[in-house]
């Protein structure tokens, strides 16, 4: 039985045979009821990052992320 780890900033899915029957169902579903709270979610993001006087970033991959998304310079502060 196969199975699939996905991540992204909404969610973190592990379902197993993700391509069968109800749970790919039901995974279409919860991402078709999120969408509007993801689109708004992501409207603020850009606004507050916009209007700061300083980004800080806790990687370089985070601080790859902001560049590559928002065109922005960040500074790493490692934990």
């Amino acid at each position: 039985m196969l199975a699939a780890v996905f991540l992204n900033h909404n969610k973190t899915v592990i379902i197993k045979n993700y391509e069968n029957g109800f749970k790919r169902i039901f995974t279409k579903l919860l991402d078709s009821i999120q969408f509007p709270f993801i689109q708004f979610y992501k409207k603020q993001t850009t606004v507050c990052l916009l209007n700061t006087n300083k980004i800080l970033a806790n990687s370089k991959f985070i601080q790859t992320l902001i560049k590559k998304l928002f065109g922005l310079k960040s500074t790493i502060i490692y934990p």
